[in-house]
């Protein structure tokens, strides 16, 4: 057993939850960024749970003079080579790249990964220059340490500081409304914050043209759910590797949680 930590910068990764929900919780983002690291890495971590530590962000602003001589503060909009419903160009006319929504950050974030097998010097090295072809919500990593320990106290101290970040979604129960629910949640609650921590499968998974992998494709949609950040210092003393992140199927829906009472199996149920 060796716990992994992997201390990141990210340029210009996500902020956007779904298209109307921005926060600095790129926690799906993160789950699926050390799966992937797992895959390109031929399952040598095998990989059972993940911390997610925040450390900083910073969003990408910009501050733009108003007529009443005040600063007023905008985020910074990306511009494509397509848009959503292209018009077509005039003949030997570039497409025109109007305004696409998105929410830009960068970010310092740790990953604390319980890893089922032992962990070389030489693979180390591997998976420090295997993160920095890698993305991060969409984001470049720019920077990238990583640091292993037998211990997990070792592990903990070794990421801080920071924030632990913990799945709260129950929260969203406390009242007939959901959505009711996640607002009064995130005025009320301490440093709570919505994120999308899974997806629901609006159709079958089937064959199409054109999807990635030539993989069975199905229309999904966003599952926000709640995230709490504590700080490092109060939680180490009650942390554990129960409260680690993973992955996993509820029936037709593909979540992440580090609840220690949510029960997920590794295929759906349709």
């Amino acid at each position: 057993m060796t716990y992994l930590i992997i201390d990141l910068h990210a340029s210009k990764a996500s902020m956007l939850q779904c298209i109307s929900v921005i926060a600095p919780t790129p926690v799906f983002a993160a789950l699926m960024c050390t799966h992937a690291l797992e895959k390109k890495l031929d399952d040598r971590l095998g990989i059972r749970g993940v911390g997610l530590i925040h450390k900083n962000y910073q969003p990408w602003i910009d501050s733009v003079e108003n007529s009443k001589g005040y600063l007023e503060h905008n985020l910074i909009q990306r511009r494509g080579a397509y848009q959503f419903d292209p018009v077509r160009p005039k003949k030997g006319e570039p497409l025109s790249t109007p305004l696409q929504p998105n929410a830009l950050a960068d970010y310092h974030w740790s990953l604390l990964l319980d890893c089922e097998h032992n962990i070389s010097p030489e693979l180390l090295m591997e998976i420090k220059y295997t993160m920095q072809t890698m993305r991060f919500a969409g984001g470049v990593i720019s920077k990238v340490q990583v640091k292993s320990t037998d211990d997990w106290d070792t592990a903990l101290k070794m990421s801080k500081p920071g924030f632990w970040i913990d799945d709260v979604s129950e929260r969203l129960m406390l009242q007939d409304s959901p959505f009711v629910s996640l607002i009064d949640a995130c005025q009320t609650g301490s440093w709570v914050m919505p994120s999308t921590l899974g997806y629901a499968c609006l159709t079958m998974p089937t064959e199409r043209v054109g999807a990635r992998d030539a993989k069975d494709h199905a229309f999904v949609e966003h599952m926000l759910g709640l995230v709490q950040f504590s700080s490092m210092g109060k939680r180490m003393a009650t942390l554990t590797p129960d409260q680690l992140w993973r992955y996993g199927w509820d029936a037709d829906q593909f979540l992440v949680t580090n609840r220690v009472s949510a029960v997920l199996s590794v295929t759906p149920t349709f």
